[in-house]
């Protein structure tokens, strides 16, 4: 079992991964094995939104994973959109550099920023009940699991 900690710092990792191969594989069988290795990196996601309702009082739960919902949607939107630009500077005649999964690189780049943030706070509240919220080990005694 990986536990919520270990989901979230390696699925961010991983995600990483698979989007450097995605943009930088010139072929489609890579691109192909690149999505496979980011949707197994996505088990970060699940991870993150279970450590968010442990983190939130039983009454919260559901408006902060409302909250979640939403701004899942705005990045989505905002996303695509830096995505595109990104996509259109680095295929135009003027490229900075000519980088055709530029796009999938800046992803890269923020997930890797995502898991320098994440993994100070991680060992800061190592010991933190959030953590341990759905782990078997520790179900007994933990206070968010009822």
């Amino acid at each position: 079992r990986l536990g919520l900690r270990n989901s979230i710092l390696s699925g961010l990792l991983v995600f990483s991964v698979g989007l450097a191969g995605a943009g930088l594989t010139p072929a489609p069988v890579g691109f192909v094995a690149s999505i496979a290795v980011v949707a197994l990196g996505c088990v970060c996601l699940p991870a993150l939104q279970a450590l968010l309702a442990n983190l939130a009082a039983e009454g919260e739960r559901g408006a902060l994973l409302g909250a979640v919902g939403s701004l899942n949607e705005l990045t989505g939107a905002v996303g695509s959109t830096v995505y595109a630009s990104v996509l259109a500077l680095f295929v135009s005649d003027d490229a900075p550099l000519p980088i055709p999964g530029m796009h999938f690189l800046l992803g890269s780049f923020l997930l890797l920023a995502a898991w320098g943030v994440a993994l100070p706070g991680f060992n800061t509240h190592k010991d933190d009940a959030a953590l341990r919220a759905n782990d078997s080990d520790h179900n007994e005694d933990n206070e968010y699991c009822t």
